[in-house]
């Protein structure tokens, strides 16, 4: 939760002494001097409400503002808006805290209680965290249900890399909640986060915004030149080609980008040539405002060079983590297919590398069917499930394995490598 309140997915509201509970006395006070973007820390639960119940009232009258003579009321209440949730233990504010998260049910608002919650649901799990029973308001349908547990130093690594960072558990500590890192002001996250894997989005403190056309290919071309200057004449050739264009229509574009950039980060009119930077050599992404989702696809698979084995899995998994879809999927330009190209190339080097250190071969060979899914005509990772497969007795999915590669390479008129046959005929051959 605490990486996304830092990459601005979500608010949240919790104490000071629900915090101290969480992560102990000296990490409680780390995370509040931290200042993390989105996460606020109430003296009180009384506070912490109070600041629930205003943010639902500010959520209301924003609806309020929608013409319902001409907007549905499912469109409105579908409005984007950035979750809030509230960690508490309620305490004798436990009918309040009730109150509330009804208030804010229909406005992306939720509670995580901390303490004995008798409006709740309780659930039963066996040793391989699947529902076995299920008690209250939300039981029905959770029975039977299989849920994933996740290993603290797990957890501890994947914060580290998001930047937001806790400290992995050690022997001694393995009784106690982790405690958090807060990083130095250079190396905390940015406020925004533009996104670009699978479509693109920009997320921040103010209204979330989904660029399109020039704006969104701007993005792209901002986020390759994320360490040196772009030129307004490279801009002009790598966005139009020999197109003759008028200055206005290059004022124009970055006039529309500052303007979601800063509408996202809900910052002053003014404000627009701060993020966007600009002097006499061209234009930069502030580091400092946004974050970009390739920029830090791109550091976490870098840091792999250098990682420690027990850095590794944490690094690849917020790395594939990040992967919603082809970077940079609507951008028709040439040097857009090609980072896409190499964007891929390392996801399926990632995935690959983590299906290695999974000692679950059923886990291992998820991994590696999303790899199958980002490139179907890769035989190496063909190769790599009919042999996993096989090890766990599958022989049909390695089977199908094959027969599906061998439709999408003849379907693209392509042929199958000779040692990828010789897998398939050896693995299947009893």
């Amino acid at each position: 939760m605490l990486g996304d309140v830092a990459l601005g997915l979500i608010h949240a509201v919790t104490t000071q002494d629900d915090l101290v509970r969480l992560f102990g006395e000296d990490a409680a006070r780390r995370v509040t001097q931290a200042a993390l973007p989105g996460l606020y820390v109430a003296p009180t639960v009384t506070h912490a409400l109070n600041h629930v119940g205003a943010a639902i009232v500010d959520r209301t009258a924003r609806t309020q503002q929608f013409d319902l003579d001409d907007v549905s009321a499912e469109s409105v209440e579908n409005a984007e808006v950035t979750p809030l949730v509230f960690v508490l233990d309620p305490l004798e504010q436990a009918t309040r805290a009730s109150y509330e998260l009804q208030r804010g049910a229909r406005m992306a608002i939720g509670g995580l209680m901390l303490g004995d919650w008798p409006r709740g649901t309780t659930l039963t799990l066996d040793d391989s965290a699947l529902v076995v029973d299920a008690v209250g308001t939300a039981a029905e349908g959770l029975l039977g249900l299989q849920l994933t547990t996740v290993d603290l130093q797990d957890v501890a690594r994947k914060l580290t890399a998001l930047g937001v960072g806790l400290v992995p558990m050690t022997t001694a500590s393995a009784q106690t909640a982790p405690i958090p890192a807060v990083a130095s002001a250079s190396q905390r996250m940015a406020l925004g986060l533009i996104r670009l894997f699978g479509g693109s989005e920009v997320t921040g403190p103010g209204e979330r915004v989904s660029p399109s056309g020039d704006v969104e290919a701007l993005l792209g071309l901002l986020a390759e030149h994320r360490s040196h200057w772009l030129a307004r004449g490279d801009i002009k050739t790598m966005l139009w080609g020999d197109e003759k264009v008028s200055p206005d229509r290059v004022n124009n574009l970055l006039k529309s980008t500052r303007r979601k950039l800063r509408t996202a980060l809900d910052l002053p009119l003014d404000q627009g040539d701060v993020i966007l930077s600009a002097d006499n050599h061209g234009l930069m992404i502030n580091p400092d405002l946004y974050s970009v989702d390739v920029w830090q696809f791109r550091d976490l698979h870098r840091k792999l060079a250098t990682a420690e084995e027990h850095e590794k899995r944490a690094l690849l998994t917020t790395a594939v983590d990040l992967w919603a879809g082809p970077y940079l999927r609507d951008v028709p330009h040439s040097w857009a297919r090609a980072a896409s190209r190499k964007i891929g190339h390392d996801l399926l080097d990632a995935l690959d590398q983590l299906a290695d250190l999974e000692d679950d071969p059923g886990l291992a060979v998820l991994r590696l069917d999303k790899a199958a899914e980002i490139a179907p005509t890769d035989q190496h990772i063909c190769r790599r499930r009919m042999h996993l497969y096989a090890d766990m007795g599958r022989i049909k999915a390695a089977q199908l394995c094959y027969e599906r590669l061998a439709e999408t390479l003849t379907a693209r008129k392509a042929r199958m490598q000779p040692q990828t046959t010789e897998v398939y005929q050896r693995l299947t051959a009893s």
